[in-house]
C-alpha cells in the first residue's frame, strides 16, 4: 500500500511516494504542470495501490491535476497549507524546498489518512455555480478599486480621469449584474437554494457561497458541514487565559459569507437576535458573538435541508415488486 504526497506550483508538481509502514525509504520525483505530464502522472499512479494521495491546495494550479486524478477514480485528499506549515514545525524541518515539501504532504497524510476527506468530485451544476461565485467575488474586488482610484482622483482634480473610471464602474456594474441573473438561474434549479433562503439572513448570495464551497456530500449534515466550513470553535487554553476561536480550517469565502449573514439576522430575527445579546451579556466581544452566531446559522441550514432530504424520503412510493 502507497501514500502519496503531491508539491504543486505553476511550473512543477514535486511528487514523494512513501509506504503505509514506519519506516519507509521515499521516493520523489519531478514532472511538468502540464496536461499531458498529468496524464503521464496519473496513469503511473493507476498501476500502484494507493491509500490515499495528498494534495497540498494551491490557489488553482492543483486543479488540473485534482481533476484528473477524480477522473481516475483515485483517493485524494485536499490539504490546507495552514496544516501543513504547523506539522512542519511539528517534524521541526528546517529546509522548505518543493521536493521537502512533497515529502511533508506525504507524511502528513500517512499520519493523519484516517482523519483526511476524500475528494468527490462536483455535481455540474455545483462545479458552475463555484465558478460564477468566484467570478463574482474577482468583479467586487475590480469595483472597490476602482471606486478608490475615482475617489483620489476626485482629491486630484483629475476630472478627465474621473470620467474615464465612471465608465469602467459601470461597466463592472453591468457584469456584476449579468452574473448575478446568472447566479439566480442556476440557484432556481437547486431545491437546497430554496431551502436555506427561507433562514433570515440567508439571501441569493450566501446561499450561492455555502453550497458552492461546501461538498454536496455533507449537504444536511450538520456536524461535518460545519467542521469542513471551519465555523466549529476551537478552544485555547493556557493557564488562567483562555479563549475560543474558530478553527478556520475550511474555505475562507464561506466563514465571510456567513458573517455577513449573522450580521443581518442580528438585526432582523428576534431568536438570533437575543442569543447574540445573551453572549454579549456573559461578556463575549461583539466579533465572537457573531462568529458563533454564524455558527448557528449554518447549523440551522444544514439541519434545514437534513429535514428536506428526510421529507423527500418519507413521500417517496416504493418501486413496484
Amino acid at each position: 500500500m502507497t501514500i502519496i504526497g503531491i508539491d504543486v506550483s505553476k511550473d512543477w508538481l514535486d511528487v514523494a511516494q512513501l509506504g503505509t509502514t514506519v519506516p519507509s525509504s521515499p521516493t520523489t520525483s519531478r514532472v511538468a504542470n502540464t496536461a499531458a505530464a498529468i496524464a503521464t502522472l496519473v496513469s503511473h499512479l493507476r498501476r500502484l495501490t494507493i491509500t490515499r494521495i495528498g494534495l497540498e491546495s494551491t490557489g488553482a494550479y492543483h486543479l488540473p491535476l485534482l481533476t484528473a486524478l477524480l477522473a481516475a477514480n483515485l483517493p485524494v485528499s485536499l490539504i490546507n497549507p495552514v496544516q501543513i506549515k504547523a506539522y512542519r514545525q511539528v517534524r521541526a524541518v528546517r529546509q522548505k524546498t518543493d521536493r521537502q515539501d512533497a515529502l511533508l504532504i506525504a507524511h502528513f497524510t500517512r499520519t493523519y489518512v484516517q482523519d483526511l476527506r476524500q475528494v468527490h468530485p462536483a455535481t455540474p451544476v455545483q462545479a458552475q455555480l463555484r465558478e460564477l461565485v468566484g467570478y463574482r467575488e474577482g468583479r467586487v474586488k475590480e469595483r472597490t478599486r476602482l471606486l478608490n482610484q475615482r475617489e483620489a482622483a476626485c482629491w486630484a482634480d483629475s476630472p478627465t480621469v474621473q470620467t474615464l473610471l465612471a465608465t469602467d464602474v459601470d461597466h463592472v456594474e453591468q457584469q456584476l449584474a449579468a452574473v448575478d441573473r446568472a447566479i439566480a438561474a442556476l440557484l432556481a434549479t437547486v431545491p437546497e437554494a430554496a431551502i436555506i433562503q427561507q433562514i433570515i439572513g440567508v439571501g441569493p448570495r450566501v446561499a450561492a457561497i455555502v453550497l458552492a464551497y461546501l461538498p454536496a456530500e455533507l449537504w444536511g449534515q450538520v456536524k461535518p458541514a460545519v467542521g469542513y466550513a471551519g465555523m466549529h470553535p476551537r478552544l485555547e487554553q493556557s493557564g488562567r487565559s483562555q479563549q475560543s476561536r474558530l478553527s478556520k480550517a475550511g474555505p475562507a469565502p464561506v466563514r465571510r459569507a456567513l458573517y455577513l449573514a449573522a450580521l443581518v439576522a442580528v438585526r432582523h430575527d428576534p431568536d438570533i437576535q437575543q442569543r447574540y445579546l445573551r453572549y454579549r451579556a456573559r461578556g463575549k466581544p461583539p466579533k465572537e458573538a457573531l462568529c458563533i452566531m454564524a455558527h448557528a446559522l449554518l447549523r440551522h441550514m444544514m439541519g434545514a435541508v437534513n429535514a428536506y432530504y428526510r421529507q423527500q424520503d418519507d413521500t417517496t412510493e416504493p418501486l413496484a415488486a
